[in-house]
């Protein structure tokens, strides 16, 4: 796959993640009667919310790979051992 497939493809995900984030942000505020920010600091939000929640998903998904492969490789064994 080509570099600029790559980065369009990648572009389109996060600009439909930013666009879920910010209608579900919205939804939420509206159902909790609270206002909801003009659209720059609601499209900033949602931004971040983005953000935020890419991390979690990439430092969880290092623990899971981790935890893989000890479990492959026959390490999980040797420390429930010690236990």
């Amino acid at each position: 796959m080509d570099d600029d497939l790559k980065k369009n493809l990648k572009s389109l995900a996060r600009e439909s993640e930013v666009k879920l984030a910010r209608s579900i942000l919205k939804w939420k505020l509206k159902r909790e009667g609270r206002p909801v920010p003009v659209e720059e600091q609601l499209d900033q939000h949602s931004q971040d919310i983005v953000a935020k929640a890419n991390d979690v998903l990439s430092r969880g998904g290092k623990r899971v790979w981790g935890e893989l492969r000890n479990v492959y490789r026959g390490n999980s064994a040797k420390e429930e051992d010690k236990e």
